[in-house]
């Protein structure tokens, strides 16, 4: 392995485990809550959280960009525009 490797692998181990400590303790209270919270819109609160198990990541993907293209429903947000009214 060369020295770039070892630094692209070393990002990615960084990024992985920083991605890890800041969705825990949100996994852990969406856990905590389906596993005693018996309300009305639980069947809608756990379709909503395992929607990532379910979609493959090529598919999220897509939609993130047709949702966030210049022309697209958040696109405005996204790339900082207004459209103006005339």
């Amino acid at each position: 392995m060369t020295a770039d490797d070892l630094g692209i692998l070393w990002l990615t181990v960084r990024v992985a485990a920083l991605a890890t400590v800041l969705i825990l303790p949100f996994g852990v209270a969406c856990g905590w809550l389906l596993a005693r919270w018996r309300g009305p819109g639980r069947t809608l609160a756990e379709t909503v959280m395992s929607l990532p198990l379910v979609l493959p990541p090529t598919a999220v993907g897509l939609l993130l960009l047709q949702a966030l293209r210049r022309n697209g429903p958040a696109g405005d947000l996204a790339h900082g525009e207004r459209h103006r009214i005339q």
